[in-house]
């Protein structure tokens, strides 16, 4: 009884246990106020609002504009009543809207294209840090490397690489500097910096809260189960390990059984 029992306990802490694993690898939503890359910490959150970027091409009958629509900390600010064909969906991050106009015409330029680059809830972001010596002298510019993505236009997946480089005196204008491969690429001078989060408060995660937990009540259990087999059956040597040892063994072979059974579903 006492080995169907602990079988059982054994089974859902393992069930846990790899409920922490999965939730460790889903997408998490993106976050400009807290984004972590190693031990140092960037918060982007003076950048949160929207910002526009104009790209404008004369042709031989008109001028083309694409203007680039971008917050990457928060949605677009989304109107329906535009249609689809006329705006990103809602939830976007980047938009890319084309116009084109005449040379002829007195109206309203016209809208040919409209491209969705980054939708962050569809796309879980990548993000370097790194230290560029721009100079021989002691001039080191850091930069910040974020990857975003989870839009899409015709059918093909678009992501965008935004090199931040931080540090300056104030949040400048993003500038587009190429857009090819369905990817687009920004530059981008801003007055955040970054913190050593190795030298914070060493607080434990969640998860690592989690296995200690599990440490200490195992530990727990082992010292009773000792005391209760040795003053209640007089056990010596291995039979006081509670649920014998021989126990243990199958338990363990069920461990790992059932966890080569989880991690490949």
């Amino acid at each position: 009884m006492r080995t169907f029992s602990v079988f059982w306990l054994v089974r859902i802490l393992m069930f846990i246990a790899v409920g922490q694993l999965l939730d460790c690898t889903a997408i998490e939503p993106f976050d400009c106020s807290n984004i972590k890359v190693g031990k140092m910490i960037f918060n982007l959150s003076t950048l949160n609002r929207e910002w526009n970027q104009s790209i404008i091409e004369k042709q031989s009958k008109g001028v083309m504009n694409t203007t680039y629509r971008i917050n990457i900390c928060e949605p677009l600010s989304y109107n329906e009543t535009l249609g689809k064909n006329n705006t990103c969906e809602d939830g976007t991050n980047i938009c890319a809207i084309t116009t084109f106009k005449s040379y002829d015409s007195d109206g309203d330029p016209m809208i040919i294209d409209v491209k969705q680059i980054v939708k962050n809830s569809n796309f879980q972001p990548i993000s370097i840090f790194s230290e560029v010596n721009r100079e021989i002298l002691f001039n080191t510019t850091e930069t910040l490397e974020v990857k975003l993505g989870g839009g899409e236009y015709l059918d093909e997946k678009q992501k965008a690489n935004i090199t931040f480089f931080l540090g300056q005196p104030v949040d400048l204008d993003p500038d587009v500097v190429d857009y090819k491969n369905n990817t687009l690429l920004i530059e981008w001078k801003i007055r955040a910096t970054g913190n050593d989060e190795s030298q914070g408060d060493g607080s434990w995660s969640l998860f690592s809260i989690f296995l200690f937990l599990i440490f200490i009540g195992f530990l727990g259990y082992l010292v009773i189960g000792v005391a209760y087999n040795y003053h209640t059956y007089n056990s010596h040597g291995w039979d006081l390990l509670p649920h014998r040892f021989v126990n243990k063994i199958t338990l363990i072979g069920w461990f790992v059984f059932e966890t080569e059974l989880l991690l490949n579903i």
